[in-house]
């Protein structure tokens, strides 16, 4: 890719939820080379955050690109649906059904528009599909998070830390879930990294 031409041509206005110029740098670029996947993979998952970013820039919308996890092909995204939620985003049965056709795994590529770290939903899911090679979640801040989880018992043991802080932490639940289970697993099963 030439850097001179952008990954993302940014609105005009701008608010919280816009779209940082970052996305159309080179270090941005270099964030998914750096990913541990083929680089064929790499750049597409690069290409698909930038369809992504187009057309979320400026809102609280999220959207999801499944890619083939050997080839970096498209397998089938949600832009073309009409978001009716704020940050959250699902596939469509139509669209689960193309991806566990795809006999090579797939790697999930979605936003966060206020920019957080993957969520507890975004873990559980890497973890309970072994279709789900990885999951790449980018920030309109210009982040860009690498998750990969390679043990299903995995999810067991964060539906167990969630369970464990659900009566008294609500809502906050999922987060300290989120953050105990990681730490505990040091690395062993979950491939969680903050690439920019």
């Amino acid at each position: 890719m030439r850097h001179e031409e952008p990954l993302v041509r940014l609105g005009q206005s701008a608010n919280a939820l816009s779209v940082s110029p970052d996305v159309n740098t080179k270090g941005y670029h270099d964030a998914f080379r750096e990913m541990p996947l083929p680089a064929s993979v790499a750049e597409a998952a690069y290409r698909q955050a930038g369809r992504i970013l187009s057309v979320t820039d400026g809102t609280e919308y999220e959207h999801l690109v499944a890619i083939d996890a050997r080839t970096g092909a498209m397998v089938t995204d949600n832009l073309d649906a009409s978001p009716t939620v704020r940050r959250r985003t699902a596939f469509r049965e139509s669209d689960i059904n193309k991806i566990l056709a795809c006999k090579s795994g797939v790697v999930l590529v979605h936003n966060h528009p206020m920019s957080y770290q993957p969520s507890f939903r975004d873990v559980m899911t890497a973890a309970e599909y072994e279709i789900v090679v990885a999951s790449v979640v980018i920030g309109h801040d210009g982040s860009v998070w690498y998750v990969s989880v390679d043990d299903s018992t995995f999810a067991d043991k964060l539906a167990d830390a969630y369970n464990g802080y659900k009566d008294y932490l609500g809502d906050f639940a999922e987060s300290a879930a989120l953050r105990d289970a990681v730490k505990e697993d040091s690395g062993k099963h979950v491939d969680w990294r903050r690439m920019r």
